[in-house]
């Protein structure tokens, strides 16, 4: 856990992506909530149509709502003709879906960005390290062992920095 912790420090220079990335890993999991949510709406509206018959039947479609979003979702969908209130569900779930894809990417651009930094400059550090030590250390150690663990502990961070954050966010929310 410490030798984790330790590499999440290589993170600090970056807090500002790392902050967006998870942002943007937030509103992918909202995003696709409302995506899912979205779908009974949608087969209401098409298949027992937008109008409600009486005022009851409207407050019992969208009782527990906030006034303010119920006010907004009876005027958009549910006092207007069947085939328009069809037409803005399937507007507003391209929306969602729209908005949905544009997190997933973001988040995934900026944690790569994040991930390839950290990663740049722990080689750096672990280069800077092999320079400093004495001539007699590369004597009693192989090369190809000294670049096996440089080229392949790096890569196997890496990998744990990026699939550990992004799946721990990203799924955990969804």
């Amino acid at each position: 856990m410490r030798v984790y912790l330790r590499l999440l420090g290589f993170l600090k220079p970056y807090r500002l992506r790392l902050a967006a990335a998870l942002a943007c890993m937030v509103l992918y999991a909202a995003t696709s909530a409302a995506s899912l949510g979205l779908i009974a709406p949608f087969m209401k509206v098409l298949f027992e149509g937008a109008h409600a018959t009486t005022a009851a039947a409207t407050g019992d479609r969208l009782a527990g709502w906030p006034a303010p979003l119920r006010q907004l979702v009876e005027r958009w969908f549910l006092d207007v003709a069947p085939l328009i209130a069809l037409e803005r569900v399937c507007v507003f779930i391209l929306i969602v879906l729209f908005v949905k894809n544009a997190a997933d990417y973001l988040q995934a651009f900026l944690m790569v960005s994040v991930e390839q930094s950290a990663i740049r400059d722990l080689r750096s550090r672990a280069y800077a390290h092999l320079q400093s030590l004495p001539l007699a250390y590369f004597h009693g150690s192989r090369a190809g062992t000294l670049l096996s663990r440089i080229t392949n502990d790096v890569e196997y961070l890496r990998a744990s920095l990026a699939a550990g954050i992004g799946n721990l966010v990203k799924d955990s929310l969804t």
